[in-house]
């Protein structure tokens, strides 16, 4: 049975997203990936928020993520590309199979991302540059 989890997407900008699953046991080999991208929120016209969206990957047999491969976009224009690679075994890896939700931040170098159950409350950085008061 394939996984399903909640990408939401943080980052303030559109966001493209490839997860790209492990084959069986073998950290090297992939069985394929999906791809999707996340708007950075809701549509002012139509209201409807693309920013989440709930992902189905994997089959009955490979369930398990390789890598995450994320792309932040600004005007079309790609700002930066990061690949998170998932480790067997890892606190990663573990988090991924466990929890529901995968979230995408920016923290203004790169782009973070952190697994949570669906009933956490949202994440934000603090501003780079807070206005002063």
């Amino acid at each position: 049975m394939a996984q399903t989890r909640t990408l939401i997407n943080r980052t303030g900008h559109p966001l493209a997203v490839t997860l790209v699953i492990r084959k069986g046991d073998h950290p090297t080999l992939t069985s394929g990936s999906v791809a999707v991208t996340l708007a950075a929120g809701a549509d002012p016209q139509s209201g409807q928020d693309r920013s989440r969206q709930d992902v189905a990957y994997g089959d009955a047999v490979d369930t398990h993520l390789a890598r995450i491969e994320t792309q932040l976009m600004r005007d079309g224009a790609v700002l930066g590309a990061w690949t998170i690679e998932v480790v067997r075994d890892s606190g990663l890896d573990r988090a991924l199979d466990t929890l529901a939700v995968i979230e995408f931040l920016f923290d203004g170098r790169a782009v973070v991302v952190s697994c949570v159950p669906p009933e956490r409350q949202q994440f934000a950085f603090a501003a780079a540059n807070p206005e002063p008061t």
